[in-house]
């Protein structure tokens, strides 16, 4: 707004014309509408001599500090909520090309994800409440310039994300790739970029209405939307926790895998340890003292037992350890057939029988024994 625009509503309010002819003259002299409105809104409308200008909005450090952090979590709650519906996707309606030890993988992204969802959206909430509060006090501080440009950025995000969603879909259709799994996570997407451009539009077109001070005085819609998405986020959240397991059997799972990894790093150096001296090491402790061959470690990780390893020919060996959980996994993956058994395992003891590898045969894969 210009001097000389705040200086001719100053003075014609002065004069005593009203708001409605100086607005009729700004219009006609070619003044947009929204600036105009703004230096009109500039004066209070009270009975006094001179024009009386309003307190213009302060922003303090902190609420810029509390908008910054809305808007943060409000980003990482809306990634990581999609990023668990995605998960939950995967889970639910596999694709036959992935490997089957990718439930594991998405175990741990979904972990990920419902841990940031739980810290994040409640801070969202409360700091969505603490200033529509300060804003129904003060209803100056709508106009706040941190709050505006806020808005209209996540606005923008928003937009771009649901042009982008459109943009693939019509994408997959063309291309003929269209499947139900796909299609629930275009929705996905929609639903949680358009409820928070739909939202933060309704926000920007109320600034006129006054704030409510209390829950029961907001409209029925709204009401019923903040309903509709805290019990989302809390299905999600704990649906979440529920496929993430519990920390102790998390803990033994991990356990397990690298138990898993040992015995295919034994299984490795016992091949190499073929390849040198053409036969198979008397035990362990030998395999592990040879020069040239590396193994880190021959003992369970948690009861420090050492590995059951025993000769069953003169190129056939059992390699023994004991699980606390059972494996998901129950196909082979193809591309390593020569270790794929040892990530299947039930729960206890569990041996393998393995024919050693030898340069000059074709990869044999080891046997479990139950």
């Amino acid at each position: 707004m210009t001097n000389d625009l705040q200086l001719f509503v100053k003075q014609g309010l002065e004069k005593g014309l009203s708001r409605e002819k100086l607005a009729k003259a700004l219009h006609e002299a070619g003044w947009p509408e929204d600036e105009v409105k703004t230096a009109l809104e500039s004066y209070a409308d009270v009975d006094f001599p001179i024009a009386v200008p309003k307190r213009k909005p302060y922003l303090s450090a902190r609420e810029a500090f509390m908008y910054l952090v809305m808007f943060l979590t409000l980003y990482i709650s809306s990634i990581s909520f999609g990023t668990d519906l995605f998960q939950f996707v995967n889970r639910w309606l596999p694709d036959a090309v992935e490997y089957p030890y990718i439930i594991e993988s998405t175990t741990s992204i979904i972990r990920s994800a419902t841990a940031a969802l739980i810290i994040t959206f409640p801070v969202f909430y409360w700091m969505s409440r603490v200033l529509r509060q300060a804003i129904a006090r003060d209803p100056e501080k709508r106009s706040s310039k941190v709050r505006k440009w806020l808005t209209y950025l996540t606005l923008f995000v928003a937009a771009g994300v649901i042009i982008g969603d459109l943009i693939t879909l019509v994408t997959y259709f063309l291309s003929g790739e269209i499947t139900t799994r796909f299609m629930l996570k275009v929705v996905i997407v929609l639903a949680i970029a358009g409820s928070i451009f739909g939202y933060y539009l309704w926000d920007l077109r109320g600034e006129e209405k006054e704030t409510p001070r209390n829950w029961k005085a907001y409209p029925a819609g709204f009401k019923a939307f903040v309903s509709i998405v805290l019990a989302a986020v809390s299905i999600v959240a704990i649906s979440g926790l529920w496929i993430a397991g519990s920390p102790a059997a998390e803990r033994a799972r991990r356990f397990d895998e690298r138990r898993t990894s040992e015995l295919q790093a034994i299984s490795y150096a016992i091949d190499n340890y073929w390849a040198i001296n053409k036969s198979l090491p008397r035990n362990l402790e030998t395999l592990q003292s040879t020069r040239d061959i590396y193994i880190g470690s021959i003992v369970d990780p948690e009861s420090n037992a050492a590995y059951e390893y025993a000769l069953t020919d003169s190129d056939t060996y059992s390699l023994c350890a004991s699980f606390t959980t059972e494996s998901v996994t129950t196909e082979p993956v193809n591309y390593n057939p020569s270790t794929s058994k040892f990530w299947q395992h039930s729960i206890g003891r569990t041996c393998y029988q393995i024919d050693v590898r030898k340069p000059t045969s074709p990869d044999a894969a080891p046997i479990m024994i139950k």
